[in-house]
């Protein structure tokens, strides 16, 4: 089939095509949008059926990979992003305190995230963490119960004995709270500094210990014994030791303790 080449923009159109009925401004037109022929004006036309009804002007266009910045920022903004972090309204659950959403909110904006998406993923996150909570306090009472089943009407007694060896090893309390719930187990944690608080007590230990520092201690002395052991009481760093179960750190303390009480069997 032959082509008009008439030297314009129209050049391309077929000789028997309707769109040479067309002015030379429409043949242009529809040439620089690839239409030739009568077969590309009915593509074109069902093509454009599918969007019948739409509202085009809510219509946007995917950003390429190398995009600016600011169309990027656009193009969120047109699928429901707001404005700014802070006007997803989104606010922490009962008992937090909103600091992990403070630091997160920037991040889902900068993301693109909409607003309702950033809603879903903070419902399906609290739901996550309140069931944790829960499984975590259901296992806390199911190990506090067996350790009163363990210790029978000795309980009450023996726990106020591990609470006083935490507290003379100053364990700040919101440690002993992750460590309870969240490591090594409240029976666990609490049977730990019982049996710390027996060995102020009934001091059943021997050996010999090297100074925390890298000097000696004379085991022969129960008063020098006595005064490290009073120093690394205060020290957090030894606790943590004592609380991670650092064997150097437990041998310390049970060597000391033997100096300082004799061997009692």
């Amino acid at each position: 089939m032959a082509e008009i080449n008439n030297g314009g923009a129209a050049d391309g159109i077929t000789q028997d095509s309707v769109i040479q009925s067309f002015s030379e401004a429409n043949k242009a037109e529809l040439s620089n949008r690839g239409i030739t022929s009568e077969q590309n004006i009915i593509d074109a036309l069902k093509a454009a059926d599918q969007y019948k009804g739409v509202d085009l002007s809510k219509m946007v266009a995917i950003p390429q990979e190398d995009a600016k910045a600011e169309d990027l920022m656009a193009f969120y903004g047109k699928l429901g992003r707001p404005e700014k972090a802070e006007d997803y309204g989104i606010k922490a659950p009962e008992g937090d305190n909103g600091e992990f959403l403070k630091g997160v909110l920037p991040v889902l904006h900068a993301s693109g995230i909409t607003k309702a998406q950033a809603q879903l993923l903070a419902n399906n996150w609290n739901n996550m963490v309140s069931n944790q909570n829960k499984a975590a306090n259901e296992a806390y009472e199911k190990s506090m119960a067996e350790l009163k089943t363990e210790w029978g009407d000795q309980y009450e007694n023996n726990i106020n004995e591990a609470k006083r060896a935490a507290a003379e090893l100053q364990i700040p309390k919101e440690d002993l709270v992750k460590l309870e719930k969240g490591i090594t187990g409240s029976k666990g944690l609490w049977k730990m500094f019982y049996n710390i608080s027996k060995r102020t007590t009934d001091s059943s230990i021997k050996g010999g210990s090297p100074d925390a520092k890298g000097g000696t201690v004379n085991l022969a002395n129960p008063q020098e014994a006595a005064n490290k052991l009073k120093e690394l009481m205060k020290s957090k760093d030894f606790g943590r030791k004592i609380i991670e179960k650092d064997p150097e750190a437990i041998k310390m303390f049970n060597d000391l303790q033997a100096a300082r009480f004799g061997d009692r069997k």
